[in-house]
């Protein structure tokens, strides 16, 4: 999928809304998309909590329910139809 007006081999950047990212201590099986990532933060939202990971040298929000400790390995699941494309602005 290329972002509206994108050419085949131009760059982009890769976008996810933290509700749409999953997040597991087992691995998830044969869903799509699955990364290891690392919690770095935890903030307690009420019914959800807030989770900053490190996945590789990209920092990524999550929103789960379930309560994971600082540092704490974790795999993370994305589904191809939630990854958002969006051309990448030249560096000024």
């Amino acid at each position: 999928m290329r972002p509206e007006g994108g050419v085949a081999g131009s760059r982009v950047v890769a976008g996810v809304r933290p509700e749409h990212v999953s997040l597991s201590k087992q691995h998830p099986g044969d869903a799509a998309n699955i990364l290891r990532g690392k919690v770095t933060s935890a903030l307690y939202e009420g019914t959800r909590v807030k989770y900053r990971l490190a996945v590789g040298e990209v920092d990524l929000l999550a929103f789960s329910p379930e309560r994971f400790g600082p540092d704490e390995q974790l795999y993370v699941a994305i589904e191809p139809r939630h990854i958002i494309l969006l051309p990448q602005l030249a560096a000024e």
